[in-house]
């Protein structure tokens, strides 16, 4: 019925996206991993070194640690100061920047679609006085949402190289703010359609765009570290 049908057909595609991964989906064996293919693997596990804990070190790594990543004169370093490099910890400032980005675009995007589809659909006006569509106006919302996040990351596969993954994640941080800021009601129980609909498009680019890049900039500050440990 009405109240039931979204979660079957929600239950179908989770059944799809099962048989998909159990099927289709084929790991990378760990020897053709990007960034593994030269590295040999350790014995010993070495304990990290903090940079805080060392007092001195090598202008040639103090110049790298400064460094874009993706304008970092590695091949500078001998095998010593690669070593050292290596074993430095993670950020830990720009790890829990990147936990609490994350955090903020997962609790923003849940919440969304908590609330989307009884604000919408509020026929009866509990929540608002301008907004009472039919269910069916939801599932479209939900749609071109998921459209939009296709679109989001076919997009950043294209635009990656535009700029660095710290500029996106301030401009997912942006958009998010505009977004949630469509969306809120001035006048109590007052939400004007267009407003809602564009409020709501932008926080589905938003999400894909601000999850995804900052699990890349996440990635890249831990390193060779293992993500469980910071996650």
């Amino acid at each position: 019925d009405e109240h039931t049908s979204n979660g079957y057909f929600q239950a179908i595609f989770t059944i799809i996206m099962f048989l998909g991964t159990i099927f289709l989906f084929t790991e990378i064996p760990r020897e053709y991993r990007r960034g593994l293919q030269d590295e040999e693997e350790d014995e010993v596990d070495d304990e990290d070194v903090s940079v805080d804990e060392e007092e001195e070190y090598d202008e040639d790594i103090a110049k790298i640690l400064h460094q874009d990543p993706e304008e970092a004169t590695y091949h500078i370093l001998d095998d010593q100061q690669k070593s050292f490099l290596s074993k430095l910890k993670p950020n830990q400032t720009g790890v829990v920047v990147c936990l609490l980005i994350f955090l903020i675009h997962f609790n923003g995007f849940a919440v969304q679609e908590t609330i989307m589809t009884p604000i919408s659909t509020d026929v009866v006006h509990k929540y608002t006085d301008t907004l009472d569509y039919p269910e069916s106006f939801a599932y479209i919302l939900f749609a071109c949402s998921g459209f939009l996040s296709l679109l989001t990351f076919l997009a950043l596969k294209k635009i990656n190289t535009w700029t660095s993954d710290k500029n996106f994640v301030l401009i997912s941080s942006i958009m998010g703010l505009v977004g949630y800021f469509l969306l809120l009601d001035f006048s109590p129980g007052i939400i004007e359609p267009a407003r809602f609909v564009i409020g709501f498009c932008i926080i589905s680019v938003t999400f894909p765009l601000g999850r995804g890049v900052t699990l890349s900039l996440f990635s890249k500050l831990i390193g060779k570290h293992k993500a469980g440990v910071y996650m």
